[in-house]
């Protein structure tokens, strides 16, 4: 079977490819398959955390997502993830050892088609963490995407994660 193109997908049928890639993400992270996970982004991607700064002019907080002279949590592209999965599998890794037990939620998903195969991509999340059987933690957010179509699967072109927490309760060792 042929891969249909991103513009003769029906309105339905994008909705649900893109909510299944988007599950079948979160089970990856979850079940601790790193690899397979950064498998799912495209060469030229770039996955950001930006930090958040409400202000009286800019009461949410959110930088535009092309500023680049922002300070962001995460600003990595696929080389960076996957040296971060390479620091976050070593032994010496503290932060991971024993690994956390994680479970991810995607909710409100929503799709906007761009041209050439690619589509826009906002959902919420919620990540729970759970490390060392004393310490828990919960990550709340919005990630805006950008996915496009290769063959009969999609890649992550950008991801920018818009975390809710004005302080992060620890430092990062998990994805998002």
């Amino acid at each position: 079977m042929s891969a249909m193109s991103v513009e003769t997908l029906t309105a339905r049928d994008l909705q649900y490819e893109v909510e299944q890639f988007l599950y079948r993400e979160a089970e990856l992270l979850d079940d601790r398959r790193f690899a397979d996970w950064v498998d799912l982004f495209s060469d030229d991607c770039f996955y950001r955390m930006p930090i958040r700064e409400s202000t009286p002019d800019n009461p949410s907080g959110l930088p535009a997502e092309d500023d680049d002279t922002i300070v962001r949590h995460i600003d990595d592209d696929k080389v960076g993830l996957r040296r971060r999965l390479v620091k976050l599998e070593n032994p010496a890794a503290h932060s991971e050892v024993p690994p956390s037990r994680t479970r991810r939620q995607v909710s409100n998903v929503r799709v906007a088609r761009l041209a050439n195969g690619e589509v826009d991509v906002r959902s919420n999340f919620s990540l729970f963490q759970s490390r060392r059987e004393t310490a828990e933690f919960l990550f709340v957010g919005e990630r805006h995407d950008r996915l496009r179509r290769v063959g009969d699967d999609w890649r992550i072109t950008r991801r920018t994660i818009i975390i809710d927490h004005s302080i992060l309760p620890r430092s990062l060792s998990v994805f998002f």
